[in-house]
């Protein structure tokens, strides 16, 4: 574009000093004034717009127009060089004289795009639509009735039209994003979601006293969990994470995240014991650098695979398979990354003094992520229920605080009776299902779970996640997302208080056993691994 721009000012910089020295004929180089064809005047005019020397080739197409009034293609010319330097007014008067002598494809495309340019959406369309009957393989005319119907709202045709443009003519397959665009098709759905909320929430204040008399309710015989977390200081540390990551260029994600968690966990209260998070940023920051160390030659290897295979796939479809190949590899390393993963994060986490650890084999892992695999295709993904069953009875038999392992006993046909009945309800009630198949689901899996024999019990109804996601959502929304703190304490405050243990246990029967060999690197492999698929997905093309 700099370059394109220094040219023209160069090229009318030489007009403006030639004009002192010599008559404007001078101008036309090498052209005839008598018995010259309008072929021969449009053939060296287009050679000067291509070579974008406009101010030359508007003389050689008036010139035209002089000798041969008659003719479209001279008027044509002028208005399409007029386009170019962006002098739509002038362009049209012209576009528009060589349309009423003969409306050929080509000019009409021209116009309706020097329309487009002007606001005059609907004219544009009609000539554009003129244009596109004359000749179906008008690129420029495909693209200017879709620029005119996006204009005015009519987003799917445009997209036909844009496609249809991008298949004749490669170059115009690349659209700006238009953020007034994407408002324009979302800010209907904005109001009608904040509509909603506000409905929601206005039920959900009249019943806020029941609601929460009901959630600081614990059934008898049993010993509720308790979060006391407060939500200005909750507020106060995300501000500081936000600005410290800025300022780090992302580096203090690490300690935020710990950040985060410490405090929530340190907020948490069970049979009179807070849990507690003791890993650090650094050590998770570490982990993370040292998979991405694991994870360079499997990149640099893909990266020659790119360049061997663009000369015949092109850089486009080798970027492609390289990408998909990549996250083909994250999946294989999915078993690797639970189980280093789970048992970093539970050999940090703490109750009363009491160590969580996890005791999953890596081989066990692949074993049930490759019999699953196996059936989740022949199912064609209707085994998913079962696989998530499995998976995370996996996490939890393993998962053992001091000497003790919980148990989960949920059944892959309840769950995916609980997914398919409550889909269908969420489409046939517009989403207003969505709550309570939230509540349903979580029960599901925290009744399901059992530790030293005896089972958790989770309160939650859709009428608490109404209450608790309605509001929260609104806030968010009408702060553009600086209520986001208050949203997610809100919602975490919520799981933690409808959830109890059936029985007591005194801590001293349980032996504090540590895993001093567990690793942050293979929890950093995942973070690495998807922060690399992010950055792939940013850049990739």
């Amino acid at each position: 574009m700099l370059t394109r721009s220094l040219t023209l000012l160069a090229w009318h910089l030489a007009l403006w000093l030639g004009s002192f020295a010599q008559p404007v004929q001078a101008q036309d180089p090498g052209v005839p004034e008598d018995d010259v064809t309008v072929e021969e005047l449009n053939a060296r005019g287009i050679e000067m717009v291509d070579a974008e020397a406009f101010e030359g080739a508007r003389y050689l197409f008036s010139r035209a127009i002089e000798l041969y009034p008659d003719h479209p293609d001279a008027y044509g010319n002028l208005g399409y060089v007029l386009w170019l330097q962006d002098k739509n007014r002038e362009a049209r008067r012209h576009l528009r004289q060589a349309v009423r002598i003969d409306p050929e494809p080509w000019i009409l495309g021209i116009l309706a795009r020097t329309e487009f340019e002007l606001g005059e959406y609907q004219d544009s369309i009609q000539h554009a639509r003129a244009a596109i009957a004359g000749d179906p393989d008008d690129a420029q005319a495909h693209y200017a009735l879709g620029l005119s119907l996006k204009a005015t709202g009519q987003y799917r045709e445009a997209d036909e039209a844009f496609a249809r443009a991008a298949e004749i003519d490669p170059e115009f397959g690349e659209i700006e994003l238009d953020w007034g665009e994407l408002w324009d098709r979302f800010k209907s759905l904005l109001l009608i979601a904040v509509v909603v909320l506000l409905v929601l929430t206005c039920v959900g204040i009249v019943n806020a006293k029941p609601l929460a008399a009901a959630l600081e309710t614990v059934p008898k015989r049993h010993v509720g969990l308790r979060y006391d977390g407060d939500q200005r200081e909750l507020f106060r540390i995300y501000l500081q994470n936000i600005a410290l990551t800025l300022l780090t260029l992302g580096i203090y994600r690490f300690w935020a995240r710990v950040r985060i968690q410490r405090f929530r966990y340190r907020h948490t209260e069970f049979l009179d014991g807070r849990f507690d998070f003791h890993a650090t940023g650094k050590e998770k920051f570490i982990g993370f650098c040292k998979g991405l160390v694991l994870l360079g030659p499997l990149i640099a290897v893909l990266w020659i695979v790119k360049g061997l295979l663009e000369p015949s796939l092109g850089p486009d479809l080798a970027f492609s398979v390289c990408f998909w190949s990549f996250l083909l590899l994250l999946f294989l390393l999915r078993p690797l990354i639970l189980v280093g993963g789970q048992r970093f994060r539970l050999s940090r986490t703490s109750w009363n003094n009491l160590r969580f650890r996890f005791t999953g084999k890596v081989k066990d892992a692949y074993d049930l992520y490759l019999r699953d695999g196996v059936l989740l295709v022949i199912t064609f993904g209707f085994y998913y229920a079962w696989h998530s069953c499995n998976v995370r009875r996996f996490r939890m038999q393993h998962s053992k605080m001091g000497d003790s392992e919980f148990e989960y006993r949920g059944n892959g046909g309840d769950l995916f009776g609980l997914i398919t009945l409550g889909t269908l309800l969420c489409y046939i009630t517009l989403g207003l299902y969505v709550p309570w198949q939230i509540a349903r689901l979580h029960k599901y899996h925290v009744d399901s779970t059992r530790f030293r024999g005896r089972r958790f019990h989770s309160r939650m109804t859709g009428g608490f996640v109404l209450w608790t996601l309605a509001p929260a959502l609104l806030v968010v929304i009408l702060t553009a997302g600086l209520a986001i703190p208050w949203a997610i304490q809100r919602w975490y405050r919520l799981v933690t208080n409808t959830t109890s243990y059936t029985g007591e246990f005194d801590p001293e029967e349980l032996q504090s056993i540590h895993d001093s060999a567990s690793s942050s690197v293979v929890e950093g492999l995942g973070e690495a691994g998807d922060a690399l698929a992010e950055i792939g997905d940013l850049f990739g093309g």
